[in-house]
């Protein structure tokens, strides 16, 4: 279980702690691979169901640093400050060179740092346990990697959170939104590489508690 580590006196004054960065759970690379992955940081919610975070890519080509804001309801993106290739590999150095850009996107989309504790599931929350799982759905050519689908249940009922092409999804945890029933479920996504080398990211996907299980 992690804290949030995000303090803001204003849009223009994010904090986020450099150890409090988190890893998706990505695959041991093969012999002499390599692994390309995320570093995470959640920032906020805002109270329509939008979420913020922060993300530190790195790849076989170069590193970018990603400040996003996504809506929770329809998982798109919508607002996002990119610095690749960075000089600074520091999430205050980030913060730094991009400040007047991501307050503006905190402000426009009325995002607050949040106080949520990233938690692991199954996870209880009033009279209801919610359990996400992933599983596969192979492709029919074998030689492609199928797909992934993520559900949510609730003691009552299940619903498909979401559905991508990948080698694997593992689900990482997930932070529940203060002001409506509403959560970001983190997942880790291990995507095609080079043989031996593990590439994997940490995507982030919306669900609403109360509505949608059957």
């Amino acid at each position: 279980m992690w804290m949030l580590a995000a303090t803001v006196a204003g849009a223009a004054d994010l904090v986020l702690d450099e150890a409090a960065g988190i890893h998706g759970a990505c695959p041991a690379p093969g012999a002499g691979g390599r692994v390309f992955g995320t570093t995470w940081w959640p920032v906020g919610f805002s109270p329509d169901g939008a979420f913020a975070s922060v993300a530190l890519t790195t790849g076989d080509a170069l590193d970018e640093w990603v400040f996003r804001v996504q809506s929770l309801v329809t998982d798109q993106e919508l607002a996002a400050v990119r610095w690749s290739e960075p000089t600074d590999r520091t999430v205050a150095g980030f913060l730094a060179h991009d400040r007047e850009a991501i307050a503006a996107a905190l402000t426009a989309h009325g995002i607050a740092p949040s106080e949520a504790v990233l938690a692991t599931l199954p996870a209880k929350r009033g009279e209801r346990t919610y359990a996400v799982a992933t599983r596969a759905e192979p492709d029919e050519d074998p030689e492609l990697p199928g797909r992934w689908v993520t559900t949510i249940s609730d003691g009552t009922g299940s619903k498909v959170l979401d559905q991508r092409p990948a080698r694997s999804v593992a689900v990482t945890g997930w932070l529940v939104s203060g002001s409506e029933p509403r959560a970001a479920v983190v997942l880790t996504q291990e995507q095609a590489a080079f043989e031996g080398t593990v590439n994997c990211r940490i995507v982030v996907v919306g669900a609403h508690l109360e509505t949608g299980f059957r």
